[in-house]
């Protein structure tokens, strides 16, 4: 577990190992677990309509946790709609198989989820409130991430609520979008 994840852990008085030794992933903070606060998902900040360039601001209003990554489908619609859990593959890339080829368990693919409040209330709808969520999935997101953190020099996930959250949205390396992340005060 990284420091930063085993500080924040630490600080909500979560247990940082498995009894076999083995990290655990982080877990939501009281008040950011999905499965007491009705379990819904929140809309990305970023969709396939914002290109490179694109700028997006909110104010953290929930401690980010993590979660299992999923492949993303589509409806009948075309809207994505969340698919398959990911799991590591011995290829170093996500496979919708949880148990490898000899039957042993893989390990999952984690996002972290960052609980945004922003002013982009209406854009998915009326019901909208500009409730968004970034989903930090992949090195580049989460290492501009970390960037940001350390700028401010943050010590865990609990001190992020409240901040204001600034990301640009970069050209693509090698498939994956890259970022450009401040946190402020």
């Amino acid at each position: 577990m990284s420091a930063f994840a085993n500080a924040a852990a630490q600080a909500s008085g979560q247990n940082t190992s498995a009894p076999s030794g083995d990290p655990l992933i982080t877990t939501p903070a009281e008040g950011a677990d999905p499965l007491f606060s009705g379990g819904q998902s929140l809309p990305s900040l970023f969709t396939k309509e914002h290109d490179a360039g694109a700028v997006r601001t909110g104010v953290i209003s929930k401690v980010p946790y993590d979660r299992q990554s999923r492949f993303l489908d589509e409806d009948e619609n075309g809207r994505p709609i969340a698919g398959d859990l990911k799991w590591w593959g011995e290829d170093n890339k996500p496979s919708k198989d949880a148990a490898g080829p000899n039957g042993a368990a893989r390990q999952p693919v984690m996002d972290t989820i960052v609980p945004l409040t922003t002013s982009y209330a209406g854009e998915k709808g009326p019901e909208d409130g500009g409730e968004r969520a970034w989903y930090v999935g992949g090195a580049p997101a989460m290492n501009a991430l970390k960037a940001a953190i350390a700028e401010l020099k943050l010590t865990s996930r609990e001190q992020m609520v409240g901040l204001t959250i600034t990301i640009e949205r970069l050209p693509k390396i090698k498939r994956a979008w890259q970022y450009k992340v401040t946190l402020s005060r």
